[in-house]
């Protein structure tokens, strides 16, 4: 069985990672700070943390979704450096690894939309800088970019969280009419990955849902599809000082033609999402 290394094990994306692919590969589980039992401590800003870890380690492949996020990136970007210096220690130690880095629609300034692969990245935020320059560190030809946008599961604890949280105590919903992204279901996104890694692909793709939303009208759908009240979704304008680009929806047409795999669209992954919650209700 071939060994797989996954980065921020313990975080929301690698988590599922883990789960998606603990059967599949004898897996390596890195954390930061979280001590959870199989998951090894390190820091991956740390050269001689990784230095040491590397002539212990030989993962054939490594799911890089260790970072910080938007909003920590923005209220202190001097620990947000993680976010590229880890990528630069991973290709420096692991150099014969299939390496999968997760990046962010959050590379693009968000003033056109449906961004592809070709488009040049201008990133707004300190978070979209920093996982532009993770990128930088990967040679294209030796390792893989996955840009993605807006995952999301029964488990997310941001924007989906705060609207079914505030729809099944029946509040109100406050969500922006201007904001938009490509809404990506995690267990899609997980067996996309999963076909790309049985290829070995390299390259740069965006790997994400179909369709372009603003966060109001995937607000209503979500209370569409759970059964809530949609008269509680108001739609307002973002401030300015908002830190997601105004619209970072990508093209995801390049993975899918290679791939020729189907991705259902957000109608369907909500109702997915719905019966898995019905289903681990009943457990």
């Amino acid at each position: 069985m071939k060994k797989m290394l996954i980065t921020g094990a313990s975080g929301y994306l690698g988590s599922v990672l883990v789960k998606h692919f603990s059967s599949k590969y004898k897996l390596i589980k890195l954390s930061y700070k979280n001590k959870i039992k199989g998951h090894l401590i390190i820091d991956l800003t740390d050269e001689e943390q990784v230095s040491k870890f590397a002539k212990s380690c030989n993962p054939d492949y490594i799911l890089h979704a260790a970072g910080k996020k938007a909003k920590f990136c923005e209220e202190n970007p001097e620990i947000s450096l993680v976010n590229f210096h880890s990528s630069e220690l991973i290709t420096k130690y692991f150099p014969s690894a299939l390496t999968y880095y997760i990046s962010s629609d959050f590379v693009f300034d968000g003033f056109k939309g449906n961004f592809k692969e070709t488009d040049t990245p201008n990133p707004s935020t300190i978070y979209g800088i920093t996982k532009l320059k993770g990128e930088k560190s990967f040679n294209l030809k030796k390792h893989c970019i996955i840009r993605t946008s807006g995952l999301f599961d029964t488990n997310e604890k941001g924007f989906m969280n705060y609207v079914i949280s505030q729809l099944s105590q029946g509040k109100k919903v406050e969500a922006f009419t201007n904001i938009y992204n490509t809404p990506t279901y995690l267990p899609y996104f997980c067996n996309y990955l999963e076909a790309m890694i049985r290829l070995n692909l390299t390259g740069l793709f965006h790997v994400c849902g179909n369709e372009k939303v603003s966060r109001f009208e995937f607000s209503k759908l979500i209370a569409k599809i759970f059964g809530y009240d949609r008269n509680l979704i108001v739609g307002k304008m973002a401030p300015k000082s908002f830190l997601s680009p105004i619209d970072s929806s990508l093209d995801n047409s390049k993975i899918r033609g290679l791939l020729n795999l189907n991705w259902p669209n957000l109608k369907t992954a909500l109702e997915d999402m719905y019966k898995n919650s019905l289903n681990n209700t009943k457990v």
